[in-house]
């Protein structure tokens, strides 16, 4: 039995979910073009920094649409505060590769992170 699709009942859905990761990628790619363009005037912490700020913006304004502050409850305060701190660090570091890199070597380095995280899981993790 072969399945096309255009006879999937989520059609709509999917190729909305398509428009979206594109619209992300070009998001994700402007603010690499910015960090490459500012990098000369501001350290890559301070890059890190704006970035972080503007995107929370649209988290706040989603918070209420969620259910409020309540779904945000955690347990694990000490998890979500070294991932936060590793998030800024790599973010920074990030910053600081674009303005000494080109655009596209930092990038392919940058994309090719989930290929290192899978080689090392083994060794690592055990």
């Amino acid at each position: 039995m072969r399945t096309t699709l255009h006879k999937h009942k989520d059609f709509k859905t999917i190729a909305v979910g398509a428009l979206y990761i594109i619209a992300a990628f070009f998001c994700f790619s402007m603010v690499n073009v910015v960090f490459k363009l500012k990098g000369d005037a501001y350290s890559g912490m301070e890059l890190a920094f704006f970035r972080n700020l503007f995107s929370m913006l649209p988290v706040l304004a989603m918070i209420p649409l969620m259910g409020g502050w309540r779904q945000l409850r955690t347990h694990r305060m000490k998890e979500h505060f070294y991932r936060g701190v590793f998030g800024v660090v790599s973010l920074g570091l990030l910053a600081y590769t674009l303005h000494l890199l080109p655009l596209a070597e930092a990038s392919i380095i940058s994309y090719s992170g989930p290929f290192f995280i899978t080689a090392l899981s083994v060794p690592l993790l055990g």
